[in-house]
């Protein structure tokens, strides 16, 4: 039984993290499913962890010779079951699925029911059944009395081994598990092929219709700067011929998007294909090395190097200054660096608008015209 828990439990976490990589991240995945304002606040997680953690329960069925023990056991493990049932539905009411129904749902649900839910049943006032634990409790069933008015209240013994209980319950968490899993399935791969066509046309198309259709195929790639809004984007696009500035981050916004676009289609292949190898995996190639004379570093003559040290440096250098940090910030750039006019007059603009898209894309001009790089 151990065994199987520990298979549920993985399929279960399989379906979480996809459900935070990426039904939480994107449209085209999102919008095929009932993604509610609640869903948004992703209550969903809770639902995931309960049903991986509580799993758990269900190896407290039967595993005691106490007979008290034994029913007290047996009340939380068919009220465990039975929340598993709801979750489940929760869960395919959120993919758009059907409710789910079988036998190995309604028998276990009619015995916690039973058992637990009404033990005594009333319809408009009238008695409709009672239900007595029975004397022979034990370790490996379930046993209790049925008194019903159908049939004048004549005790009937309903007798249920734990075995058939939990073999139904995994049964039904398996079959309603792996068609959600298909569900996403298709989802993903559906998003994987949008993407794919997507990548294809970012080089091709013009900037203003790559920017719509980042908004709705990879939304995420405007969180990944501040100076990715859309209205700064093609503000840029109209001003690539006024500065420098503008020209290199719409370039830098392009290769970004294709980059993250190519990777995320990797990541896709990696769930829908585990294992194949995709056609842009470059081969792998032992690295070459040559033995070269050490040149002392005060012999270096390069006016570039002198001037802005190293990259290693200023990487340490520039998160203070994206902070503004009092030790590092704008002030400490141009005390240092402010003899170059082109860094001074990024500075400025920098200084001038805190906290704005045109803020991040100095810095990421003056990042690259110091460094050489957009990293």
């Amino acid at each position: 039984m151990t065994e199987r828990i520990t298979k549920i439990q993985g399929r279960i976490k399989n379906i979480s993290d996809i459900w935070m990589r990426y039904f939480l991240e994107y449209k085209a995945c999102n919008s095929e499913i009932n993604f509610t304002e609640e869903i948004q606040n992703n209550y969903l997680a809770d639902v995931f962890i309960y049903l991986r953690d509580t799993l758990e329960f269900m190896n407290e069925a039967g595993n005691t010779n106490d007979a008290m023990k034994n029913v007290f056991n047996a009340i939380g493990v068919l009220q465990t079951l039975y929340t598993h049932q709801d979750l489940i539905d929760e869960l395919l009411i959120v993919f758009k699925m059907q409710k789910s129904s079988g036998d190995y749902k309604k028998i276990n649900r009619d015995i916690r029911n039973e058992l637990i839910g009404h033990p005594i049943r009333r319809r408009n006032n009238q008695f409709i059944s009672s239900v007595f634990f029975g004397r022979g409790f034990s370790n490996s069933e379930i046993k209790y009395v049925l008194y019903k008015n159908e049939s004048r209240f004549q005790g009937k013994t309903m007798t249920f081994a734990w075995a058939d209980i939990l073999a139904r319950h995994f049964d039904f968490l398996d079959h309603y598990l792996d068609l959600i899993w298909k569900r996403i399935f298709k989802i993903l791969k559906d998003f994987q092929k949008k993407l794919i066509g997507f990548s294809s046309l970012i080089d091709t198309i013009p900037f203003e219709k790559v920017i719509d259709l980042a908004e709705h195929r990879f939304e995420i790639i405007f969180r990944h700067n501040e100076a990715y809004t859309k209205e700064f984007l093609l503000e840029c696009e109209q001003k690539r011929l006024e500065h420098e500035r503008y020209g290199f981050l719409k370039k830098l916004f392009k290769q970004e998007l294709k980059d993250c676009v190519n990777e995320t289609i990797e990541c896709l292949n990696e769930i829908i294909n585990p294992g194949a190898k995709t056609a842009t995996e470059p081969e792998l190639e032992l690295p070459f090395f040559e033995f070269c004379e050490v040149t002392d570093p005060s012999e270096i003559i390069d006016e570039e190097f002198s001037r802005f040290n190293t990259v290693f440096d200023l990487g340490y250098e520039f998160s203070k200054l994206y902070e503004d940090h009092d030790v590092g910030g704008i002030k400490y750039f141009m005390e240092n660096y402010g003899e170059d006019p082109v860094i001074m007059a990024e500075l400025k603009i920098m200084k001038k608008h805190k906290d704005t898209p045109l803020f991040a894309c100095a810095f990421e001009y003056l990042k690259f015209y110091m460094t050489g790089s957009s990293e």
